[in-house]
């Protein structure tokens, strides 16, 4: 536990993260028939004049932004690389769990990150299988984002309550172990509870922490601040010297990133910090998520890491406490407009450099 004593008003908290969690649209597109698409749009699925989103300083890779003509529909988006790290179709093998109740999956929440990944050469498929060493042969880099237990994923009846078992076996552990250790590259995403626990044997395995709760940046007073955090350089909440922040030169630097709302971790002694939180920092670690009162336990997390990577034998981890802002997706707000949370959203400066920088870093 911290020294310090977080306060806020608690039904105003609840509140404001509970119609964000639950008023939500994900990822980009409606489909033919009107639901959501399997997949990003290509760019000639667009209408004619899509326009660069405003947060976007002159980059090498940029978000384009549309308004679909249909009433009520989100805006798309899609990721546009005029200096791609591969040729078109000729990059690492990447897959996307979706064989652990995944909560971010390739046609789902991930779609946005996953036409970031395409459209700088990546072959990006869905993973189903069970882990072994078979079905990992199949890859070269594995991105796992918000695994759960069966118990806690709400999709087939279950909850977001304590406790929060294992997504993974111990067989899957292991040869998730071996797999990297002879080579492999994992990114390991689990934003906050019920997901750091679904994710905490494996990353205890790989030498990593989970904080099962939700972290917030406070006051010098120990009030929580419940809004996203934004991640500077010059706070020293980004850290400069990894090509995951530094990318090949300056149009790909990583100065200014946005989370929304996530978990902070502790990482083995040899792993380096790419992200962490601002100081004073809480997590607050309820027994049902999105669920706080005065008796809430919480602890101080004033700097831990949010981003971290380490070598692991012949192969690489990427760590990452939150998701959202690694994909893009609409919040409908309460007068019924489209809020945007990821890479795409005005404060999310570099968000999408952070993306293609650890993707091509796990690459090599």
């Amino acid at each position: 536990m911290g020294s310090r004593s977080a306060r806020m008003r608690w039904p105003a908290l609840a509140g404001l993260l509970l119609a964000s969690a639950c008023h939500v649209r994900a990822p980009v597109t409606a489909g033919p028939s009107g639901g959501d698409a399997s997949e990003a749009l290509p760019p000639s699925a667009f209408p004619p004049e899509p326009t660069a989103a405003p947060n976007r300083s002159p980059r090498n890779a940029r978000v384009l932004e549309s308004i679909l003509a249909e009433p009520g529909s989100p805006p798309t988006v899609h990721v546009v690389i005029d200096d791609p790290r591969f040729p078109p179709g000729t990059g690492p093998r990447l897959g996307i769990d979706e064989g652990h109740h995944d909560f971010h999956t390739l046609d789902g929440m991930f779609a946005p990150f996953a036409d970031a990944a395409r459209a700088d050469g990546f072959r990006v498929i869905a993973h189903e299988a069970p882990f072994s060493a078979e079905s990992l042969a199949a890859l070269d880099i594995l991105v796992i984002a918000n695994a759960l237990h069966e118990r806690n994923d709400h999709r087939i009846g279950g909850e977001w309550t304590l406790p929060t078992p294992s997504a993974f076996t111990d067989d899957e552990i292991a040869a998730l172990d071996a797999w990297i250790v002879a080579g492999g590259r994992l990114w390991l995403i689990a934003d906050h509870m019920p997901f750091p626990g679904a994710a905490q044997a494996l990353a205890t395995r790989l030498g990593f922490g989970m904080s099962n709760g939700f972290a917030f940046a406070a006051t010098e007073q120990g009030e929580v601040i419940p809004n996203s955090i934004q991640h500077t350089r010059d706070e020293g909440t980004i850290v400069s010297g990894h090509p995951i922040t530094e990318g090949r030169g300056p149009s790909e630097r990583a100065d200014s990133v946005r989370s929304f709302t996530g978990q902070a971790f502790e990482v083995p002694d040899d792993a380096v910090v790419v992200l962490r939180m601002p100081s004073p920092a809480v997590s607050l670690v309820p027994a049902t998520a999105w669920q706080f009162d005065e008796h809430t336990p919480r602890h101080d997390v004033s700097g831990w890491p949010v981003m971290a990577a380490r070598e692991h034998g012949r192969g690489r981890i990427v760590v990452s406490g939150e998701a959202a802002m690694l994909s893009a997706r609409y919040v409908e707000d309460q007068r019924g407009e489209w809020q945007p949370v990821g890479f795409q959203a005005a404060e999310a400066h570099d968000n999408l450099v952070l993306v293609l920088n650890t993707l091509r870093w796990l690459a090599g």
